[in-house]
């Protein structure tokens, strides 16, 4: 691994994976995303975060108007995220529920971990409604201000979709490389996971 400084940025090179079990074809679905400036705090709009202890089951109808935005990609329903980001024994995940006035309309997972000697963060998970503009850039702000905040040495987040990647690059987020994601036969018709949403909820527990 090796460092090189660009435009104030810290851009660290290295190898990364994604394993899982008995893959039968491979596709290039997500890219790293890694920046270690300071970002600003974001403006404030209609929408705010709250925090959650857990995802509660109402979250679901949420999850079910998100889903026929942002298909295809894997589950998100309240029961799966408390799986993955509440239940998963190491920790470290921090959950919001992102609301606009009264509704709840999309969640946020951030996750901190000591790695190499630094305190990483990293965007886990996030919905939002997709046809709103400028919000995934204000939302990955937000996260990015709140990893930074939490003492954070070096922000993460993977991308698979042009509309996060842009979000990312506007919040001073540096592609890195493609990863690698290797994945069983689908059925006939079902699309290939380059083309699904995807970010480290994806990803099996020994990588997020």
């Amino acid at each position: 691994m090796f460092e090189r400084e660009y435009d104030s940025l810290l851009l660290v090179e290295g190898s990364t994976f994604l394993p899982a079990a008995t893959p039968a074809r491979t596709g290039i679905v997500k890219r790293e995303e890694r920046v270690t400036c300071t970002p600003a705090a974001p403006e404030t709009w209609g929408e705010v975060l709250r925090v959650l202890a857990r995802f509660p089951e109402a979250y679901d109808s949420v999850w079910q108007m998100r889903r026929d935005e942002f298909r295809p990609l894997m589950d998100r329903s309240s029961a799966q995220l408390n799986f993955m980001c509440v239940d998963f024994p190491e920790g470290g995940y921090r959950r919001f529920l992102l609301r606009d006035g009264g509704d709840v309309c999309g969640h946020l997972v951030l996750r901190t971990d000591m790695r190499r000697g630094q305190l990483r963060g990293r965007i886990i998970d996030l919905l939002w409604p997709r046809g709103r503009a400028g919000l995934p850039e204000w939302l990955v702000q937000e996260a990015a201000w709140l990893l930074r905040a939490a003492g954070a040495d070096v922000l993460e987040c993977t991308a698979s979709v042009p509309d996060l990647e842009r979000a990312l690059t506007a919040v001073r987020f540096v592609r890195r490389r493609p990863v690698v994601v290797w994945y069983n036969q689908l059925p006939e018709g079902v699309k290939p996971p380059d083309a699904w949403f995807m970010t480290f909820v994806d990803c099996d527990r020994g990588y997020r």
